[in-house]
Parts: structure tokens; C-alpha cells; sequence
């Protein structure tokens, strides 16, 4: 990470948590990085920071659930409402693309998982859960040959190389409601950051161009538990741009709450329905 802005509160959390970081001056960065822009003279280095390619991570988690006898996976299916009695969801219905087909689904326990989608599940239940979507465009590059070794962020933007020689661009912030079309303005924008990292690239253009929506909550804490006054319903959601790296303490966390097992941390934080002022205050009082 070059130009760190909170680098003293990132040493630290590393060191508390046992985490390798080593603070880099000009030598170290072009030591290992030739081909950065020049000027960069201050940086954080985490050498056991990688990176997780999303669709390989998505087979290798659906071929672990399809060795399960009670897993099934319903595609190109969209929830449109829940029946409740007595504070407990009984039904969730759902239709399936291109058909007038309706499921009706049952459980003992209902989990919202929808991402940047999640508010529209919610909203007719009356529950805000403050998650909004977010769009972000990236950039793809093919490589004549290998740039750069490592991971580089510099202002909130990104490179990641791969060993197939493809670097990922990333990523733009835009709040456009459910919008993921792409825009000649993101491009450029991409493109000049990725040039003033790594000025090669502008001898290249990109190869490609794509966009998502990151669901992004208010507070900058996500949403797991229980959506009360609700009995059977939860929700996990507004990992915004950590949804890999926060999943598994998500999960762990929301299966703890669903079991009505002692949780591992402090749920409050993360509790549906509070506002932001209770939030910061929930977050204050976890960390103190």
C-alpha cells in the first residue's frame, strides 16, 4: 500500500495482532517493484497478503455443498415475498426466470444473504437495513510480459497481477441504485490510475471492462442476526468491498446466533435495526 493514510493505526493493529507488516522507504519499493512510477517513497508491505479468484472460490464452495445429501440450489430464481404468523416467517415465495412457475419455500429458519440486494427483501417487511448498492467498474489488461510481482493499492485504487499475465484494474465507487452498466468515464478514470502507478500501461489498452454492485451498509459495519421482532429470520449482509475476507467470521458468527450458541464476539455491533448513532456506539463500546 503506497502512501498509507492511517499507517500508524495499521503497524499498530498489525503488531497487536501478530500480523506481518513492514513499513517500506523509496529503496524497498523499487528494490522490489522496478517498474512503478517513480516518486513513491513511502509504503506498507504485508507479504502474506494474496488474493482470491471470486470464480474459482464460487466452484470450489459449490462442489464442497453438493456433497451434502440435504443441499439443493434453486438458479435463476427470485424471492418476491414471506408469509409470517405469529413473528415467524413460515413461507418464502419465489419465481423462476422465464416461467410463471412459483416455489414456495419452507424452513425452520430464513436467512437473507442478498447482498446489495438486500433492502428490497426487507423493505416489505418494514426493517431498514441500511444496505445500499454501490457500483464498481473494472479494468482488465493481457500482459506482453510481467510488470509487477505484487499487489499495489495507491488512493483507493488497485493492480493485481496473475500469473497467467492479466492484471485486474480496480475499482471505481459510484451510488447508482441497481445500475451496472459501464461508462466511458469509469474507464478513464481506471486508466489513469493504473498508468500512474504503473506508466507501461499506457502503451496497452484494456481488454476489458466490467461492473458490480457492492452492497455497502451505513456506519461501515455489516448487518448479521436477527431481523426482530421476527423469530426465524436473519440476515448477513453489507461486507461492501470485504465480502471474501469477512465471510468466514460472518458465517461463523450468524450460525453462533442461529444455534443460540455464546458467540464468539460481541454481535452487538453488528445487530439489525440499529441506527448509525447507536452503531458508532455499539462499535466503541466492542473495541474499548
Amino acid at each position: 500500500m503506497l502512501y498509507a493514510p492511517d499507517q500508524s493505526e495499521a503497524v499498530s493493529w498489525a503488531t497487536s495482532e501478530g500480523k506481518a507488516m513492514e513499513v517500506w522507504g523509496t529503496a524497498r519499493i523499487y528494490d522490489a517493484e522496478q517498474n512503478l512510477a517513480s516518486g513513491f517513497s513511502d509504503g506498507l508491505w504485508m507479504p502474506h497478503l494474496g488474493y482470491v479468484r471470486n470464480p474459482r472460490l464460487r466452484k470450489a464452495l459449490l462442489a464442497s455443498l453438493k456433497q451434502s445429501p440435504s443441499f439443493s440450489l434453486l438458479t435463476h430464481t427470485r424471492v418476491t415475498g414471506f408469509e409470517e404468523v405469529d413473528s415467524r416467517i413460515v413461507k418464502a415465495y419465489a419465481h423462476i426466470a422465464g416461467s410463471g412457475e412459483e416455489q414456495v419455500l419452507r424452513a425452520g429458519a430464513f436467512i437473507l444473504t442478498a447482498g446489495a440486494w438486500t433492502q428490497q427483501l426487507l423493505g416489505p417487511l418494514n426493517v431498514e437495513s441500511g444496505v445500499a448498492p454501490v457500483k464498481g467498474q473494472m479494468l482488465q489488461y493481457r500482459l506482453p510480459k510481467p510488470l509487477i510481482d505484487s499487489m499495489v493499492l495507491h488512493h483507493g485504487k488497485y493492480l493485481i497481477p496473475r500469473r497467467d499475465r492479466y492484471l485486474l484494474v480496480g475499482s471505481t465507487l459510484k451510488y447508482t441504485d441497481y445500475d451496472k452498466s459501464n461508462t466511458k468515464k469509469g474507464r478513464k478514470m481506471l486508466q489513469i490510475s493504473a498508468v500512474g502507478m504503473l506508466p507501461d500501461l499506457s502503451r496497452l489498452d484494456p481488454i476489458r471492462q466490467w461492473s458490480g454492485l457492492r452492497p455497502e451498509r451505513e456506519g461501515g459495519l455489516p448487518v448479521i442476526g436477527l431481523v426482530e421482532p421476527r423469530e426465524n429470520l436473519f440476515v448477513n449482509a453489507g461486507q461492501f468491498r470485504n465480502g471474501i475476507v469477512l465471510a468466514p467470521a460472518s458465517a461463523h458468527l450468524l450460525s453462533e446466533l442461529i444455534m443460540s450458541q455464546q458467540p464468539f464476539i460481541d454481535p452487538k455491533p453488528y445487530r439489525p435495526r440499529l441506527d448509525p448513532r447507536e452503531l458508532m456506539e455499539a462499535t466503541r463500546a466492542s473495541v474499548s
